[in-house]
């Protein structure tokens, strides 16, 4: 009987293996790799284009870097806008704690899914960027 159950699981597994969009997780990593980044403005003006895709952006830090805790992991969050001050700005979240790294001001390219709503509990935010991994730009 165990035989038949293994076989039975082990045909289903290549099937369902069969519907899965060939590398679509490395697609996208590659996709967004490639991309030169983009402004802050570019998303926050059309945010429905960019919904839950892979992007790079890259701009000024225009808020406090705060570190949060949140069931004993800790968050980097802060407010990025365009170098030119444009009047809209994306809220970026990065796990880990990084304020030694960043600080108000700093220039910054972070690549990560972006989101046009988010909430965190109970909180709706617009304009979120939850970046996998960033550098400091240097001028």
């Amino acid at each position: 009987m165990n035989l038949k159950l293994a076989v039975a699981t082990i045909v289903a597994a290549a099937v369902i293996w069969n519907f899965i969009p060939e590398g679509t997780a490395a697609s996208l990593k590659v996709a967004a790799e490639n991309e030169r980044p983009h402004t802050v403005s570019v998303f926050t003006s059309n945010p429905r284009a960019y919904h839950r895709k892979v992007v790079r952006a890259e701009g000024l830090i225009s808020s406090q870097v705060k570190t949060k805790r949140f069931k004993g992991k800790g968050y980097t969050v802060f407010k990025m806008k365009d170098p030119g001050g444009s009047e809209t700005a994306m809220r970026v979240y990065l796990k880990g704690n990084h304020n030694a790294a960043l600080n108000k001001g700093d220039r910054v390219r972070v690549r990560g899914r972006f989101y046009e709503k988010r909430k965190y509990l109970f909180i709706p935010l617009k304009n979120v960027l939850k970046g996998r991994d960033f550098e400091v730009v240097v001028p």
